[in-house]
């Protein structure tokens, strides 16, 4: 299988975005919305949308944002813009002792900002812009809702909704975040097989580094070792 490929930045990329730029325009401002973080910092999130008729039956929503990340003195540390889906975010303090803010960019993308250097490394995959790609990506998520990130591991788990909105879950190997693309495993794929349940969603890693998932069709969490997990990196 051939990695999945990164054009973020590239012509491809920006004329993409230009599509939507006009949005980004005070007539279709809905709201602002402030939200803390910890150590100090704190996003804000621009929130637009055009809602149009494609014809008398069909209806066309866009909905993007403009997010700003500021320390608690309110430096500006980073914007950028997010179209087509709610983005998800979270402050991940790594083990290798840096401090990184993670932000989902559009449906298949995100953006991974270095607090700590100050650096920004976004990730934008092919498949949006070439379906023909999307066989390559382990999983295809409709959105993303939140992270867990596991330090002594450095498995970072991403839940959020399939193209069929059930709940879903994907694996990441962390270690190097700087480093894309990451490898992937379906955890969804997972649990289907181990427990029959493919509709999954991690709930939080224990002190003794296992995983615990709640699953669609059982009244209890299940929960998964991360030597095990670590293993379907490996396949």
């Amino acid at each position: 299988m051939s990695p999945i490929e990164n054009i973020a930045g590239t012509k491809e990329h920006q004329a993409y975005l230009d599509k939507f730029a006009y949005i980004f325009a005070a007539e279709y401002l809905v709201r602002n919305e402030r939200i803390p973080l910890p150590l100090g910092y704190n996003v804000s999130i621009d929130h637009y949308n055009h809602t149009f008729r494609k014809s008398e039956k069909v209806q066309h929503s866009i909905s993007c944002q403009e997010i700003t990340l500021r320390d608690d003195a309110r430096q500006l540390l980073l914007t950028y813009r997010n179209v087509w889906a709610e983005p998800f975010f979270d402050l991940i303090r790594h083990s290798n002792g840096q401090v990184y803010f993670l932000c989902g960019a559009d449906l298949t993308g995100f953006t991974l900002y270095s607090i700590t250097k100050g650096e920004n490394h976004p990730f934008f995959s092919r498949c949006k812009i070439d379906f023909r790609h999307c066989r390559q990506e382990a999983l295809i998520f409709w959105y993303v809702t939140d992270v867990l990130y596991h330090p002594p591991t450095d498995l970072l788990i991403l839940n959020g909704r399939d193209t069929m909105n059930c709940a879903t879950a994907a694996l990441c190997d962390f270690s190097q975040p700087e480093a894309f693309p990451y490898r992937v495993a379906n955890l969804s794929s997972f649990t289907w097989q181990t427990f029959d349940d493919a509709s999954c969603h991690a709930v939080k890693w224990d002190e003794d580094h296992r995983l615990h998932l709640t699953l669609e069709e059982r009244p209890d969490p299940v929960v998964v070792e991360a030597e095990v997990l670590q293993a379907l990196l490996s396949e």
